[in-house]
């Protein structure tokens, strides 16, 4: 014998239903939404860290840019690196030593040295600026791209690539 739908078996469950989606429906309308949306739910503290994360990828910001302002612009490589470069500072240009000590030195070599920064984009504990470099009046002006690793609020890492800025170009787009 097959198995035979019983409305008396199931009664109870198809009296109830209008009952839940009347109650469903007030509800999801007291808490703003339509009957038949959905409501994104997230824990009460996603927003927050939201914020966070966003307000940390804009001081990492803040203080990359301060830190080449001060070295280069400010022509303060020793503050610079008192105030934003961690006890280690890896350096990935194959031209210049690791250390605090071998970025002050090179911008010490440099003291008509100007960085003028255009962008500034940072993702998690990178950040990566496109800048118009200008190491002095008797050297072209160079388009760079330096990215810096933070760790715990301050620089310990520096990657950079550097382009001489031409003359002429084969497009009217420049390099910025």
């Amino acid at each position: 014998m097959g198995t035979r739908f019983s409305l008396r078996r199931y009664g109870v469950l198809f009296a109830t239903l209008p009952l839940t989606i009347a109650l469903t429906t007030a509800i999801s309308a007291s808490a703003g939404t339509g009957a038949g949306q959905l409501e994104e739910r997230r824990p009460a503290t996603a927003g927050r860290d939201f914020d966070h994360n966003r307000t940390r990828l804009e001081q990492h910001k803040r203080t990359v840019v301060a830190f080449y302002t001060l070295a280069f612009n400010g022509h303060q490589p020793e503050e610079a690196v008192r105030r934003y470069v961690g006890p280690v500072y890896i350096q990935h240009n194959p031209f210049a030593a690791d250390g605090p000590a071998a970025f002050i030195a090179f911008v010490n070599a440099f003291p008509q040295a100007s960085v003028e920064i255009k962008r500034v984009i940072a993702e998690r504990d990178l950040v990566i600026t496109h800048s118009r470099v200008q190491l002095g009046p008797q050297y072209p002006a160079q388009a760079a791209m330096d990215m810096f690793r933070m760790k715990h609020g301050k620089i310990v890492e520096h990657w950079d690539v550097v382009q001489d800025i031409p003359a002429t170009s084969a497009n009217d787009n420049g390099m910025f």
